[in-house]
């Protein structure tokens, strides 16, 4: 192998290595905001975040933002990691990337909601 060739080579493989991960994270998002995982039947009772789920204490997760002193008038539905999917009985869900492959609602809050851009 030529020192030429070489260094072509390296360039090429450096370059599909910086690449790769913007590539796959977009491709990520967009199977997920599409609905791959999520098409199902959104907010059957096993899907739904249980309030008492270890996670769920741990965040302080609770169904009604009006029910935590803390909320100050935020809710799932203005957080950044929120994601709406569906209705439930009239009410919004979604899903939240604290809590992989659960539903929770819309009207819900947690100590670590933040804002959306």
């Amino acid at each position: 192998m030529k020192r030429r060739e070489f260094f072509k080579n390296m360039l090429g493989v450096t370059g599909a290595m910086a690449i790769t991960p913007l590539i796959l994270t977009t491709i990520g998002r967009h199977a997920f905001a599409e609905g791959g995982v999520r098409k199902k039947a959104a907010g059957t009772e096993s899907d739904m975040l249980d309030p008492n789920d270890p996670t769920a204490k741990a965040v302080g997760y609770v169904e009604d933002a009006k029910k935590s002193p803390k909320s100050a008038g935020n809710k799932c539905s203005t957080c950044t990691l929120y994601l709406k999917t569906g209705m439930k009985n009239g009410k919004e869900i979604g899903t939240c990337a604290l809590f992989p492959k659960k539903f929770v609602m819309g009207i819900g809050y947690c100590n670590s909601w933040a804002k959306k851009a």
